[in-house]
């Protein structure tokens, strides 16, 4: 008997079997890959014409080639040049560039590849990027406990109380991605703008912002949080004493 642990990473109807994030987006890879390989046949034949002629005539290849006619040949059947269509081409690369677009959709990656020439508003951005923090965050949790239950095993195997054990496992649960330096300067530039308003309460929340834009620790965090409540708290008790 070996002792396992099952780790799904998204539950099915099927027992016993998960589904893949990536199921979807390899089946477009694959269409992709097969448009490639279509596409690399369409260049070689566009890029190498093909020599209609009649059975009896003589051509050369090459640059500057010289046909010579059957004199038996109708009049109207002269050697001519095929070539690919070049707008067969430019639907294909259209059709990659859309299943590009999917993926990046399905996946939740829009903003992070996203070129230049795309316009994306900051609203959408910002959506795209909760919902894969909140993907990411739900696959840690799931190892987390996955590596907890691990333990528990390896404790009975040891004859190890796995309560008093002490062992712990951290997994990060935030995946934000945002671009703190703009985020800085933008809050910096609100408190000053605050500071002229003279608005205390509008002063203090400002200063939260900036320490969780600033620090990446949440018990750090925490303890800025409350001492600045704190100090909010405060202030009208000196008010009315004075």
């Amino acid at each position: 008997m070996i002792p396992a642990v099952l780790y799904s990473n998204q539950k099915s109807t099927v027992r016993g079997k998960a589904s893949s994030d990536i199921e979807d987006i390899t089946g477009m890879q694959i269409s992709i890959y097969n448009d490639y390989s279509e596409q690399t046949q369409m260049i070689r034949g566009s890029n190498h014409k093909t020599l209609v002629k009649n059975a009896g005539d003589q051509a050369t290849s090459g640059a500057g080639g010289v046909i010579i006619m059957d004199p038996d040949a109708p009049s109207g059947k002269l050697p001519y040049l095929l070539q690919a269509d070049a707008e067969a081409l430019a639907g294909l690369l259209s059709s990659i560039q859309e299943k590009t677009e999917s993926i990046n959709r399905m996946s939740h990656l829009t903003p992070v590849r996203t070129y230049r020439k795309q316009v994306i508003s900051g609203v959408a951005m910002e959506t795209e990027f909760q919902i894969l923090n909140t993907l990411l965050a739900g696959k840690s949790a799931q190892l987390q406990l996955c590596e907890y239950q691990l333990f528990r095993i390896f404790c009975a195997w040891e004859g190890i109380d796995a309560e008093t054990s002490g062992y712990e496992v951290t997994y990060p649960l935030r995946f934000e991605l945002r671009d703190r330096k703009a985020d800085l300067e933008f809050l910096t530039a609100a408190r000053d703008t605050a500071e002229k308003i003279n608005s205390a309460t509008l002063i203090k929340a400002l200063n939260k912002e900036l320490a969780r834009v600033s620090l990446s620790d949440d018990v750090l965090i925490e303890k800025i949080d409350r001492e600045l409540s704190r100090k909010q708290v405060a202030a009208p008790a000196s008010a009315a004493t004075g």
